[in-house]
């Protein structure tokens, strides 16, 4: 709160100070002398910017900022989404990976950094802590597999992946084999610098003796295979439909 209705400003002028007795509008640099709600503190708060208020002092406003970032969910979602924005920005996240690229190409600094990491991994309360955070993490992994099995903890027999995802993990490399016998060219609009994906002209759910096969697979870019599946279902593929859309998008 202000102490009273006439603000004492103070402004100096080379070394000279000078106070007035105003009820003018503040500007910038003037000063009032105010008492923390809080803390009873007297102070002066100087027109510098819109983001003090005369109720705290510094300290006290602090204290409270302090509280509400790690009280208030809203505050938190609020700067999570602000620092996802500013990392959505391709020039953002560049910027960061040049700084941290030019910083470890400093030996001094990368010799600093693998001390430190030394002398903290040496430390028995840090490397408890670690294990601590790894526990919490496979105590999770766990509950969240037997929810998707339909499964007690106690029942919990090891993680169990699908075949179907191995398969699909096998299917990478020959994938890339896929895109350079194209020579990274899409088969439909000849697009070369941009992302690139391996059709299968017979699905990959009913042909399964070709899933492997490179004569039954074509470089697509990502805009011709969305539209391909748009049109046709991403089931049951086949090669008559590739050919058809591959006409269909020759006319336009």
């Amino acid at each position: 709160m202000r102490i009273s209705k006439y603000w004492f400003r103070t402004r100096k002028y080379k070394y000279i100070t000078k106070t007035l007795i105003t009820i003018d509008s503040p500007k910038k640099g003037w000063s009032t002398r105010c008492r923390c709600d809080k803390c009873k503190v007297l102070f002066n708060r100087t027109f510098e910017s819109t983001r003090f208020n005369f109720d705290l002092c510094d300290k006290c406003a602090i204290s409270n900022l302090n509280k509400v970032m790690h009280s208030d969910n809203a505050v938190r979602k609020k700067i999570s989404k602000k620092t996802s924005e500013w990392y959505s920005d391709a020039n953002n996240r560049k910027l960061v990976s040049k700084i941290a690229s030019d910083r470890y190409r400093n030996t001094e600094y990368a010799d600093k950094h693998k001390t430190a990491c030394q002398k903290r991994s040496a430390i028995p309360e840090y490397r408890q802590k670690l294990s601590d955070c790894a526990a919490r993490g496979r105590l999770h992994a766990i509950k969240t597999s037997c929810g998707l099995r339909g499964i007690s903890i106690e029942a919990f027999n090891g993680f169990l992946c699908d075949d179907n995802k191995i398969e699909r993990a096998k299917f990478k490399e020959v994938s890339k084999q896929c895109l350079k016998k194209a020579n990274f060219t899409c088969d439909i609009c000849g697009k070369t610098k941009t992302r690139l994906n391996a059709h299968h002209l017979d699905g990959w759910n009913w042909c399964v003796e070709k899933r492997f096969d490179l004569s039954n697979l074509i470089c697509l870019c990502h805009g011709c295979h969305s539209q391909f599946h748009k049109r046709y279902g991403s089931g049951n593929n086949t090669l008559q439909q590739y050919q058809e859309f591959k006409s269909l998008k020759a006319k336009i």
